[in-house]
């Protein structure tokens, strides 16, 4: 008995019709299963995969990644922008840091041409407070010794707001030394 012959051409889905019936179905059906990659019987996304490693199977399995590139792309796109942020927020510490340091350093030669000028020493230290203000900063100890004044400023650098909410800033601070030098001949 011969069994009916189904011929499939999996290019433009061509099938010769010389015969019919439910035998006829069944065997295209594991035909065409069989060239698209698929189970027989089972028309699910998993490869047939004979062999280990084979050319048809790594194939198919890189068609199942479909959509993974625009994943990876956008968790790219994150970790830049992730990144950017940390450097802006670096930069901004270290400007802050100069600008601290100039503030006391400033600060620090005011009170200290006060101190010369003859004011006292309290006197000298509100000049501090004053001039560090007008630079950002604020003084948080100034010490007069002799003629020599150490101030130390300190400012906080803007912190960062989320959906309103202020987070507070990073405090940097800087401290300076001031007065005359003696001059040996």
């Amino acid at each position: 008995m011969n069994a009916p012959s189904i011929t499939a051409n999996a290019m433009d889905g061509a099938m010769d019709e010389s015969v019919t019936g439910p035998a006829a179905e069944s065997a295209m059906e594991s035909t065409v299963e069989s060239v698209a990659g698929f189970a027989p019987g089972s028309m699910s996304r998993r490869p047939v995969c004979t062999e280990r490693g084979s050319r048809r199977c790594l194939r198919r399995s890189a068609a199942d990644c479909q959509g993974s590139g625009t994943v990876a792309g956008l968790i790219a796109v994150l970790v830049v922008f992730v990144m950017l942020g940390a450097v802006s927020a670096l930069g901004a510490v270290t400007v802050a840091k100069a600008q601290v340091g100039t503030a006391a350093d400033e600060a620090a030669l005011a009170a200290a041409v006060a101190l010369r000028d003859g004011a006292s020493a309290t006197t000298a230290c509100s000049t501090a407070q004053t001039v560090a203000q007008r630079n950002g900063a604020v003084v948080q100890s100034c010490t007069a010794a002799g003629d020599d004044v150490t101030v130390e400023a300190r400012t906080d650098v803007m912190g960062l707001a989320i959906a309103g909410e202020s987070l507070p800033g990073i405090p940097v601070g800087a401290s300076a030394r001031a007065g005359p030098v003696e001059c040996g001949g």
